[in-house]
């Protein structure tokens, strides 16, 4: 009986070795599984860090060229302003010469008129010659 007992606690024995052979080889493929899972995890962390970081300098490169933009609308603000407040000082000079042509316009009329009043009473009594030279100046 002594010898059953050996051979069942060897059977149970063996049994117990197949079935932690089996156990370590899942575990073994579980162990290669869990690292090709950690490789691609390491290779996927790594693009997005290089992602990560051209974000970062696509940003800062936007950033820039926001506060250029900003600065260069600010000058064109203060333009703006400037021919705006030249628009509005010149306005007065503007109506003031206006006037001044008006004012010219009649007293050029009445110039015109007291030379025609001069020229024709004058053309009347001069010689030919000195007719063809008033007809010359007269309008």
């Amino acid at each position: 009986m002594k010898l059953f007992g050996t051979r069942r606690r060897l059977a149970a024995a063996e049994s117990e070795v197949a079935r932690l052979t089996h156990a370590h080889d899942t575990d073994s493929r579980s162990l290669a599984d869990a690292n090709v899972r950690m490789q691609l995890l390491e290779a996927e962390s790594a693009a997005l860090t290089r992602d990560n970081e051209i974000l970062r300098r696509v940003r800062a490169a936007a950033d820039h060229e926001c506060a250029r933009l900003r600065d260069a609308y600010a000058a064109l603000c203060r333009q703006n302003a400037s021919l705006l407040a030249d628009v509005e000082a010149s306005i007065p000079m503007i109506t003031a010469a206006e006037g001044q042509r008006d004012e010219l316009a009649e007293q050029l009329a009445v110039a015109e008129g007291r030379l025609t009043r001069l020229v024709r009473p004058r053309e009347a009594n001069a010689p030919a010659a000195e007719q063809c030279e008033l007809a010359a100046v007269a309008p």
